[in-house]
């Protein structure tokens, strides 16, 4: 099962990573394509929201794919 998250902002992106960390596939989908590339190599674009980073680190780029493209949310990456 996956879960597509639009919007990697302070509410979305914390959203997104704590589905992952609870073990399901996210694909997040934010206009801001150097927002996706950073989540995807691991890096929390958002470095205020505690516990945050040490989710994206882990799940980034494996079970939470950011996307520019709404395409990729409705084929599941």
């Amino acid at each position: 099962m996956s879960v597509a998250v639009i919007g990697l902002g302070k509410v979305g992106l914390p959203l997104a990573a704590v589905i992952a960390g609870s073990g399901l596939k996210v694909v997040g989908v934010d206009l801001d394509a150097e927002k996706c590339e950073e989540i995807n190599r691991g890096k929390n674009p958002i470095p205020e929201e505690p516990g945050l980073d040490e989710l994206i680190k882990e799940h980034g780029g494996s079970d939470l794919i950011a996307t520019p493209r709404y395409e990729d949310a409705v084929n599941g990456m």
